[in-house]
């Protein structure tokens, strides 16, 4: 037997070491990259939870915004709860309407901050300015420019030097179609001469303070002055002018406009919703031949016709639906908004004939405006429902999309005229008010975001976020104290001032207008005027209506279906016969050519 090289005695366990200590070695790094894996894929999981729950913080925070809060919810010092998760959002205001909102969560070792540039509210009418959805037509010496009325009154907006009213600025003018400027459609002199002509006959030996009311000194001192000073030499537009993607801005010879834009996508007009729920206010037409008040409701009434020396006075908050309104050369519309919005939906026509009066209540930080909202006809030929040939000053919102609008030259609008067609007439004046695009018309007016973008966390205060202890997000937000004017189950006018977890959402059948308290600075903010139908009940009866569509659509669509697999299987049927018919056939043939040449 032969006896083992005792040199290589040992190799072996060498060799099963080197193989252990491989192994080990191997097992060690897996563990280490399991590892490694495992901290990121839960760091991963953090900070999605993080993204989440900053995002989360987002939507309440504009939620906030959209009843008028600055969308401020906690802080550093003092985060708010989400889920088990600390997050807090700080909100800052921009020119423009626009709120910056950001964001930042923490989530385990996770943490996330996001941006978010948001206009509240925005109206998608009052957001137009002057707009004609298939053209606007503008004359000789007119006058359009803006103001802000939470800053101000028009008369502290304006700027002095210029040889006329102006605050020099702020006009929004636009289309769809094309914006046409005319600088020779007529003069002053034509002007004054149908001004007095129109003064003469039913104003004829009365006095000027029986047509103006004591409230409206303005007016007055206006006509009494008449129309020399006001206006500049020739059409000046203090602001933007916007066509539509394939329309034209052709201005005139001497006209002035300070910038010139093209729209890169058409405006959408929405539909104007009518409002349910209204009480019916008699039938047939009221004749108003002294002074008639309607105010503090909801009402539906078939027309108004107000004959000469008659005033009609319109009280908000009052919403008002009825199918013709006329005032007739000498009649007066007197419109109070002091107390609430006043809406109007005129189902049919709108008519202030030559000579009739047009005047509100004394210009004030309490004002909430008037709408007048015209849906679009049945019939697409009458497009001419709204004339306005009245004198006077008007603030607020007229939208007719199915329209051609003429705003003439004694008639002042401060705020929006948005119709399929408007014209501004020799001499008219339009001072677009921005305070207007927040809050709503009849319809509800939406948040906008403008841009969102991934934001970096700030380390320090992340820190001091992470020490701190989270409440629940209902106890975070920054406004807390509210004012509400709001309408009960009974059609009365109430309010209530207090802190928003005591009061009881379901008395309010329709909110006129809400307010907020900044705990800084201990101020009230702008008045949120959601004006005409409750947004509930149009986004209800919207979604109802959408509802609806869907299912015909898919009742519809079922029945193509039906129809398809109905003709599919009829073609099948109709082949396998065509199949037996042949084979049929061609074994009547054989068969016949066997027994032919049996034969």
């Amino acid at each position: 037997m032969k006896r083992p090289d005792p040199r290589r005695r040992g190799t072996a366990l060498t060799a099963a070491l080197v193989v252990v200590v491989t192994v080990a070695s191997l097992g060690a790094y897996l563990i280490q990259m399991q590892a490694a894996m495992a901290r990121r894929q839960a760091m991963s999981i953090d900070t999605r939870t993080a993204l989440y729950t900053a995002e989360a913080g987002l939507a309440e925070a504009a939620y906030q915004v959209s009843q008028g809060r600055s969308g401020a919810i906690g802080s550093k010092e003092s985060p708010a709860e989400f889920n088990g998760h600390k997050y807090w959002v700080e909100s800052e205001g921009f020119g423009g309407n626009e709120i910056s909102l950001t964001a930042t969560a923490l989530a385990g070792k996770g943490r996330f901050s996001v941006n978010l540039a948001m206009l509240p509210n925005q109206n998608p009418v009052a957001v137009l300015g002057v707009f004609g959805d298939e053209g606007v037509l503008i004359g000789d010496r007119v006058l359009v420019d803006g103001y802000d009325a939470r800053k101000g009154d028009y008369a502290s907006s304006c700027a002095s030097g210029r040889g006329f009213t102006t605050t020099g600025s702020g006009a929004v003018v636009g289309s769809n179609g094309d914006v046409v400027i005319d600088d020779g459609l007529g003069g002053a002199d034509q002007l004054v001469a149908r001004v007095r002509s129109a003064l003469r006959g039913p104003f004829e030996g009365r006095s000027l303070p029986w047509l103006f009311e004591s409230t409206d000194p303005i007016l007055e001192k206006r006509y009494d002055r008449g129309r020399e000073g006001v206006h500049p030499e020739s059409t000046m537009i203090l602001g933007t002018v916007s066509a539509g993607p394939g329309g034209v801005v052709l201005p005139g010879p001497s006209t002035r406009i300070d910038g010139i834009e093209e729209r890169e996508s058409e405006a959408v007009l929405p539909e104007v919703v009518l409002p349910g729920d209204l009480a019916v206010e008699g039938s047939g037409i009221h004749e108003i031949s002294g002074r008639s008040e309607w105010g503090d409701a909801a009402l539906r009434v078939d027309g108004f016709v107000v004959r000469p020396g008659g005033t009609l006075r319109l009280v908000g908050p009052l919403v008002l639906e009825a199918e013709s309104v006329v005032l007739e050369p000498g009649a007066r519309l007197f419109i109070d908004d002091s107390g609430g919005p006043v809406t109007v939906y005129c189902t049919g026509s709108f008519d202030a004939q030559e000579s009739s009066l047009v005047s509100m209540a004394r210009e004030s930080e309490q004002q909430h405006g008037f709408t007048l909202l015209v849906p679009r006809p049945a019939d697409v030929e009458d497009d001419e429902r709204v004339t306005l040939d009245a004198l006077g000053d008007l603030r607020g919102v007229i939208y007719a999309p199915g329209d051609r609008l003429t705003i003439r030259a004694g008639m002042k609008i401060y705020g929006s005229v948005v119709a399929k067609h408007v014209t501004l007439d020799d001499d008219a004046w339009v001072s677009v008010d921005k305070a207007l695009e927040i809050g709503g018309t009849g319809f509800p007016a939406l948040s906008k975001s403008r841009r969102w973008q991934v934001v970096t966390p700030s380390e320090e205060d992340v820190a001091v976020a992470a020490r701190s202890r989270a409440k629940p997000p209902t106890e975070m937000a920054a406004e807390k104290f509210l004012e509400v004017i709001y309408m009960d189950a009974n059609d009365t006018r109430a309010t209530y001032s207090g802190n928003v977890g005591r009061f009881d959402a379901s008395l309010a059948e329709r909110i006129i207008a809400v307010r907020w308290r900044d705990p800084a600075t201990r101020k009230f903010s702008d008045w949120i005027k959601p004006a005409g139908a409750s947004p509930e009940k149009v986004i209800s009866r919207w979604r109802s209506k959408l509802r609806k569509k869907c299912a015909a659509d898919e009742v519809e669509e079922e029945r193509e279906k039906r129809g398809k697999r109905g003709s599919r299987q009829k073609r099948g049927k109709r082949g396998k016969r065509k199949g037996r018919d042949s084979k049929r056939d061609s074994a009547r043939d054989s068969s016949g050519r066997r027994r032919r040449s049996g034969e």
